[in-house]
């Protein structure tokens, strides 16, 4: 890669899980940040990248679905 891909903050909500008995009806997504690089974005969700690699690797990849993120600020 020539120039990095930018470096983005992402501001979500992951979906909560229970395995166990429970007393109440709460069950809220859990508000999330995740911050990586950029490397593909379609229709229903964005590609972020901890580590880039030489030539095209990247490595440890995260997709977030855009109808769970709440903000993006691009940071570099």
């Amino acid at each position: 890669m020539s120039t990095p891909p930018p470096i983005v903050l992402i501001e979500w909500l992951d979906a909560y899980a229970s395995a166990g008995w429970e007393d109440d009806s709460k069950a809220e997504p859990a508000p999330c940040k995740t911050i990586g690089f950029l490397i593909d974005e379609t229709d229903t969700y964005v590609l972020l990248a901890a580590t880039l690699g030489h030539s095209t690797e990247t490595n440890a990849r995260f997709a977030i679905p855009k109808g769970m993120i709440l903000t993006r600020t691009v940071i570099a």
